[in-house]
């Protein structure tokens, strides 16, 4: 058992050099470092920095803010300055003889009137805002699962190796000691080789392992945005939702056809259709235009009005088929939208459900888990009694199946805290105290 020991304080120093080293060539593009041990609540707190995937919808939201302020001006009042300068040769019958024609005015135009167009214009670039901060939501509620996840993978990573470096351990003394018996011509040739095979099994799936420590760690640090600065040891969280009551199906599925992001996103898709059909019928329509023009002139003539102002009233006849054609693809963009919608009520209910049966497979697994870690314990004091006794010799193997059935809790404590994160998100509870705004957004249900 030194044997195991001191191969996993080696591993673990090998680890620590690695991230030391790693950490000082990324110190310099951070002002802060991750702390040690890292917190899971101190890892999701991280979930609303400035990661990457969440500029990108920040940024989708922006422009989104962008394109409604550019239709809400459309119609405002237009201002110009307008300069001309021109020469001419004056026709002989003119009073004003002198060539030169230069014009200098300012120039006032307003739409008045557009049939609704622009109404409905900016209702839906409204929805569109609406629809982009819900995606940004729950962006950030996946971003948080997902760093859930890879914290997780670091610690069962570290359970992993811990299991196989003590098995590739009591496999050497079991190959150390038939080499032995060999020697002795107490055993064959065959069942050293098999023992060794056995090993050199163990002791790949022991370096698999520690690569996958580096590999884990690498994922989480990159998901909390600091890549490179790989943490060393993570603290074990504290999941108290493991012991939650789960909600009757019913009540979780209603939950979900309420508060499911994905579907607020659509009906939000779905309203900002429904104004831009109104837009559409409204693109070839009667629009009223107000001007005012007020003008100097360097050659007076009969028609050098100082100013004029007037109102323009234009009344499409034929559009060659343009207005039609418009209002066709508006329709079928809402016709598209409201059949997504549907469609993906009936995705969630049946996610809904999927996740709720694995939740309750994952109560009972649980405890069968905690049963065999009992067992291994408890196996485990009867193989060390037994050892102190010289009666038997397995108390490694009884170390390796104690270590196994910790992973195996561990693993489904892990699996059943991420499905509870994943059915909060089915049914639009975010309950992650970082900031998630759980609010309706107005006009958000059908």
């Amino acid at each position: 058992m030194f044997v195991g020991v001191r191969q996993f304080v080696f591993g673990a120093l090998g680890l620590m050099m690695q991230t030391a080293v790693v950490s000082q060539e990324q110190a310099s593009s951070h002002a802060s470092a991750l702390p040690e041990p890292l917190t899971l609540e101190y890892a999701l707190s991280l979930s609303q920095d400035s990661h990457p995937s969440l500029q990108r919808m920040d940024a989708a939201i922006q422009k989104a803010l962008a394109s409604k302020q550019s239709i809400a001006t459309s119609n405002n009042l237009e201002l110009n300055l307008e300069g001309r300068l021109q020469w001419i040769d004056p026709s002989k019958k003119a009073v004003d003889q002198s060539d030169d024609d230069h014009r200098m005015g300012i120039i006032a135009k307003k739409k008045l009137y557009d049939s609704g167009r622009h109404e409905a214009q900016t209702t839906a670039a409204t929805y569109q805002i609406h629809s982009q901060r819900l995606h940004y939501q729950k962006a950030l509620y996946v971003h948080r699962i997902e760093i859930m996840r890879l914290f997780f993978d670091v610690l069962l990573a570290d359970l992993k190796f811990y299991r196989y470096n003590e098995e590739m351990a009591v496999a050497f003394i079991q190959w150390d000691r038939i080499k032995e018996r060999r020697r002795l011509n107490q055993a064959i040739d065959v069942d050293v080789l098999k023992l060794e095979t056995e090993y050199q099994k163990i002791r790949r799936l022991r370096f698999h392992s520690e690569a996958m420590q580096r590999q884990t760690r690498s994922r989480l640090a990159a998901a909390l945005n600091f890549p490179g600065q790989l943490p060393l040891t993570l603290a074990q969280p504290d999941l108290n939702v493991l012991d939650k009551i789960i909600p009757e199906i019913e009540l979780l599925q209603k939950q979900a056809l309420e508060n499911n992001l994905g579907l607020r996103i659509l009906r939000q898709r779905l309203n900002a259709a429904k104004q831009g059909l109104e837009a559409a019928r409204s693109t070839y329509a009667p629009d009223l235009t107000g001007n005012i023009e007020a003008y100097s002139y360097s050659r007076e003539i009969g028609s050098s009005d100082p100013w004029r102002a007037g109102i323009t009233l234009t009344v499409p006849l034929y559009s060659g088929g343009r207005s039609s054609a418009v209002t066709a693809v508006a329709k079928a963009n809402e016709y598209q939208t409201q059949a997504e919608l549907k469609e993906q009520e009936y995705i969630v209910q049946q996610a809904v459900l999927e996740t709720w049966l694995k939740l309750d497979t994952l109560r009972i697994q649980r405890e069968e888990m905690r049963t065999l870690a009992s067992y291994q314990e408890t196996s485990l004091d009867q193989s060390r009694a037994l050892y102190e006794l010289e009666i038997k010799a397995d108390l490694g193997k009884a170390m390796v199946r104690v270590s196994e059935a910790e992973y195996q809790v561990k693993l489904t404590d892990f699996e059943m805290a991420i499905a509870w994160e994943n059915l909060n998100l089915l049914i639009g509870q975010l309950n992650t105290g970082q900031g998630i705004d759980k609010t309706s957004v107005s006009g958000d249900k059908k």
